[in-house]
């Protein structure tokens, strides 16, 4: 049964109020916040089972859910050493390293780049993280690609991968903990 017209947008427009809500009491990123509550709300829409809990309290469900693992991923990836998907920086022509070491382009006030010895060192990162995301298996590469290149969220992932999405979670989890630890190893030798 299709949700009357009226009953959907209020649907969507509580998710992205919740969202920017939540994203700005949490510190999330707005965009990602946004995203997960409306890929929440079109699982929801796709798994609503008319005979159980009414669609609006099954799709509230289904938003505060994904934004509590966003807010438990943005968490997570504050306290890791090594930043397995967020070591990706913007660096482009233009760049200028003033006195101070930070990266400028000019017109732009704030530094956008740290100094050049630390981008040096997250590119090393990026590269050595890109080469051991390319040694693992088929499957794990392409879960670990849809979660952190694409940003995919766990409804979205499950429904490509063909597995729950729970169990995703578990193979990301035993992913990230498998690059972490083979790069830590590697900065350790080297």
């Amino acid at each position: 049964m299709t949700p009357a017209p009226t009953e959907l947008a209020a649907l969507v427009a509580w998710a992205i109020r919740a969202a920017k809500a939540r994203a700005h009491v949490k510190g999330l990123p707005a965009d990602g916040a946004e995203d997960a509550a409306l890929q929440a709300v079109f699982a929801a829409l796709r798994t609503h089972d008319p005979a159980g809990a009414p669609l609006a309290a099954h799709v509230r469900r289904r938003v505060r859910g994904a934004l509590l693992d966003l807010a438990r991923a943005v968490e997570r990836r504050g306290g890791r050493e090594v930043l397995l998907d967020d070591l990706e920086e913007p660096i482009g022509p233009g760049i200028e390293h003033d006195e101070e070491g930070l990266g400028r382009v000019a017109g732009v006030e704030a530094p956008i780049v740290g100094s050049p010895e630390a981008s040096l060192l997250r590119r090393e990162q990026q590269t050595a993280l890109d080469r051991e995301v390319d040694k693992l298996p088929r499957a794990d590469r392409h879960l670990y690609v849809l979660r952190h290149r694409k940003g995919l969220a766990w409804d979205a992932i499950a429904a490509a991968t063909g597995l729950a999405a729970r169990t995703a979670r578990l193979h990301d989890k035993r992913i990230r903990d498998h690059l972490t630890a083979t790069l830590r190893a590697r900065d350790e030798a080297g």
